[in-house]
């Protein structure tokens, strides 16, 4: 509700001024601001020659020639409303004016610099907090920085839950907020470790001291449990295999180091039924470490696992995705042709076989594979990758 001694100022200004007056700085206050915006477009179209308010018939009451003029100066009052409340503090009524004029890209600009009122989410009100991310996130303005915002002050746990049951984003999207879910968990295990070897040691680890040297001959630190959720833990290091940068993934193969100090998860799925070890191993491959060793293991654990317990061929699959990931296309071809050619539906770990021999320019391969399945589309596909290589 708006104050009543502001707006009887701003009548009494209104009512004072004569018609050359700057009397619309009178409205430049937040609550009045949504008469400001009216305002700047009763001038907008006064300027244009049109009537000063759209009518029922919307702008067909404006002539074609200047209904792009028009739409022009609507983004230009839109424009700097929005910005006036993005001054003011308020993002969501700036993301309205933002959204009419079709200014994702401003309002992206804005949650970029936006900080929360750390008091009042201390006091546990994030009613404004949890409209930016509303807006941030699930609207997918900019769903990094809303996922930040999520991490930064609802915690690990959410992160979790938005990263792997409300993620319709693309995949650079992704990589992006699994290494923020990545720096924080190990950030936290981190912390903890630091107090706990401080409080029996007398002094902490020196800066930059990593996770796997911290627990290296310690192991009193898990006699009184452990310092993360098990399950956060596990989750985080799953997520982190979609990692690309090396100083990321290192951070997920430290948290791999930490846990192979816990027991292994059970019921895991070959080739991770010891769960911190195999990620450590397939983590470790995806930057460049030990990559013969890896493929070995994985696919002695594909031939082992076969269809799997789901019919997924889950190892194999994680087998192909490794060979891609690493640059051995060839031999992603050969092994999805021994193991994936079996499957009913399309992988969802590994990649498609006309991908892989794109790649690899497997391009008889293909059609021989498509010929043998009665399969036209893949034999269309290896005609263009054909042409293309030609």
């Amino acid at each position: 509700m708006l104050d009543p001694q502001k707006l009887e100022a701003a009548f009494a200004a209104i009512d004072a001024a004569d018609a050359d007056s700057d009397w619309e700085k009178e409205l430049a206050s937040k609550e009045l601001l949504p008469y400001l915006f009216e305002v700047m477009t009763f001038e907008a179209r006064r300027r244009l020659g049109v009537p000063i308010q759209q009518g029922d018939r919307a702008n067909t009451d404006v002539p074609e020639e200047k209904r792009e003029a028009l739409q022009a100066a609507f983004r230009d009052c839109c424009r700097d409303v929005a910005g006036r409340f993005v001054a003011a503090g308020d993002l969501v009524t700036a993301w309205a004016y933002f959204r009419a004029a079709g200014l994702k890209d401003d309002m992206a600009r804005a949650l970029e610099a936006y900080e929360p009122d750390r008091e009042l989410v201390e006091q546990g009100q994030t009613e404004e907090l949890d409209a930016v991310i509303e807006i941030a996130f699930q609207q997918g303005v900019h769903p990094v920085r809303g996922y930040e915002l999520i991490l930064e002050n609802h915690g690990t746990c959410d992160g979790i839950t938005h990263f792997e049951r409300r993620f319709p984003f693309d995949l650079d999207v992704r990589r992006a907020c699994a290494s923020r879910l990545t720096r924080q968990l190990h950030g936290e295990v981190r912390a903890q470790l630091v107090r706990a070897i401080e409080a029996k040691e007398g002094s902490a680890p020196a800066e930059g001291t990593t996770l796997t040297e911290m627990v290296k001959g310690r192991e009193w630190l898990f006699e009184r449990g452990y310092h993360v959720d098990d399950s956060h833990l596990q989750a985080v290091i799953r997520i982190g295999a979609t990692l690309r940068e090396p100083a990321e993934a290192e951070l997920a193969i430290e948290l791999c180091d930490y846990g192979a100090q816990l027991p292994s998860p059970e019921n895991e799925p070959p080739p991770f039924v010891d769960f911190y070890n195999g990620y450590r191993r397939f983590l470790a491959a995806l930057i460049g470490i030990d990559v013969d060793s890896a493929v070995e293991f994985f696919t002695a654990e594909a031939r082992e696992a076969g269809p799997g317990r789901d019919g997924n061929f889950f190892a194999a699959q994680i087998l192909v995705h490794l060979l891609e990931r690493v640059g051995r296309y060839g031999e992603a071809v050969e092994r999805y042709l021994e193991f994936l050619s079996q499957l009913e539906n399309p992988p969802t770990i590994a990649p498609p076989l006309i991908r892989l021999c794109e790649l690899a320019g497997e391009v008889e391969r293909l059609k021989a594979f498509a010929r043998e399945r009665n399969d036209l589309l893949l034999l269309c596909a290896a005609r263009v990758l054909e042409q293309k290589a030609g």
